[in-house]
């Protein structure tokens, strides 16, 4: 019995000592808003990280067709030689610099975050966003404990 107590306890006194999933939200939200792209990278669930890796990867095998993909995600011109030299934060800094995705971000005070629900070491964040005409929109993102840290578990891509 105290076996299996014991993993049960570890998570438990593990999801206490680490930041509440509400607050790593909003400091990821407050590090897209920085253009933080090292923050951005590091917060984001080795998952998705390794994702990112691969994609970067295969990226670098088709340079040209990546840069040309790249420009449209983006809306900023990126060619086959920026493709071939960037690391994971300088892809992620693409991103947020490009202006397809400032132009799509409200207000950063407009965003509020509160738990949805957790489970072991899963946790759901809801994020609103007060609209101009009155309305919320509501965006749901989820959380996974890894090594005592919530990190962002949605593809970040």
């Amino acid at each position: 019995m105290t076996r299996l107590r014991l993993p049960f306890l570890l998570l438990f006194a593990a999801s206490l000592l680490s930041a509440d999933p509400v607050q790593v939200m909003e400091g990821f939200i407050d590090a897209v808003y920085r253009y933080d792209a090292e923050t951005v990278f590091s917060m984001l669930s080795a998952e998705n990280q390794a994702s990112l890796s691969m994609m970067l990867t295969m990226a670098k095998m088709q340079p040209v067709a990546a840069a040309e993909q790249i420009s449209r995600w983006t809306g900023r011109q990126c060619s086959s030689q920026e493709v071939s030299c960037l690391t994971e934060t300088s892809f992620v800094r693409v991103v947020l610099d490009g202006p397809v995705l400032v132009s799509q971000l409200p207000e950063r005070n407009l965003i509020s975050c509160s738990m949805d629900s957790m489970r072991g070491d899963t946790a759901i964040v809801m994020c609103e966003v007060d609209l101009a005409s009155g309305e919320t929109e509501e965006t749901c993102f989820a959380l996974v404990l890894e090594q005592g840290e919530w990190r962002i578990g949605q593809p970040f891509l």
